[in-house]
């Protein structure tokens, strides 16, 4: 496992900061594609990103880890909505704040997850 790029530890605590939350422990492995992935897990207090070659994926895989990490959970789940409504509020406006334009921003999701489509109305 590599060390996380300075840029996204220095995200990490920022946004964290911002949000008024722990940081997690930022995971980071790169890999010889252009696409990226991450996992965020609240119960082992970590956010993992699979780095692809893709910089603006890299942040936007990122930015969309931390949306879990900082988006609250709800009262009955003990979680927010996996990619609801709410945490899409949350992804879109750190995607907006930390230089991922909409349309790129909006392009990635949809092809992860054809869900976000019906909330970006």
């Amino acid at each position: 496992m590599a060390d996380a790029p300075a840029w996204a530890r220095h995200l990490v605590a920022r946004i964290c900061a911002d949000a008024g939350v722990p940081e997690p422990l930022l995971r980071w492995r790169g890999r010889d594609r252009p696409t990226s992935s991450g996992v965020a897990r609240r119960s082992a207090g970590t956010v993992s990103v699979v780095a692809g070659t893709d910089l603006v994926d890299q942040r936007l895989t990122l930015l969309h880890e931390l949306a879990h990490w900082i988006s609250p959970p709800s009262r009955r789940r003990r979680r927010t909505a996996h990619h609801g409504l709410a945490f899409y509020r949350t992804a879109f406006a750190l995607y907006r704040r930390h230089g991922i334009a909409e349309e790129v921003a909006l392009a990635g999701e949809a092809a992860r997850y054809p869900s976000a489509l019906r909330h970006a109305a």
